[in-house]
């Protein structure tokens, strides 16, 4: 069995980080909880206010549009790589499987997968910070912090 998205497409919601009255560049925030099962059958919620950046690559807008099918697994992958969750080979395997499952065109899967071989390693290995924000007010409400090795 593959992973999928328990979350129905038309509830992935997100709107913009704001600080301070203005926006913050690459950053959004999740109005709704995004679940992934994974193949073990195992539920992962990137949940409701979790702060992201829609691509989980840092040249996207360069080579890729910044929306696209991609977006909703960027959500899993993120929360992946800021909890260091199972190991990066591990989450770049989800958003595979969850790019796969949105019928992300098979170029674009590779341009990202590829990407994420070649480049993830920076983000991975360096400290992850899963935030968390109340949508009303933008403030922080959560915020905690992963190394590698110990999500």
């Amino acid at each position: 069995m593959k992973g999928y998205f328990k979350t129905p497409l038309k509830d992935f919601r997100h709107t913009p980080l704001l600080k301070h009255g203005h926006i913050v560049r690459k950053k959004v925030v999740l109005i709704n909880d995004v679940i992934w099962v994974d193949s073990d059958g195992e539920e992962h919620c990137a949940p409701r206010g979790f702060v992201f950046d829609l691509t989980s690559l840092p040249i996207s807008g360069f080579l890729l549009d910044v929306l696209g099918r991609h977006q909703r697994a960027s959500a899993p992958h993120d929360l992946f790589y800021a909890m260091k969750t199972n190991g990066k080979l591990w989450a770049d395997k989800q958003i595979a499987e969850a790019m796969e499952f949105d019928q992300v065109v098979k170029w674009r899967r590779y341009i990202i997968n590829s990407g994420l071989f070649l480049g993830g390693f920076v983000a991975w290995y360096k400290m992850g910070t899963m935030t968390i924000v109340d949508l009303d007010t933008m403030d922080v409400a959560s915020e905690t912090k992963h190394k590698a090795g110990e999500g």
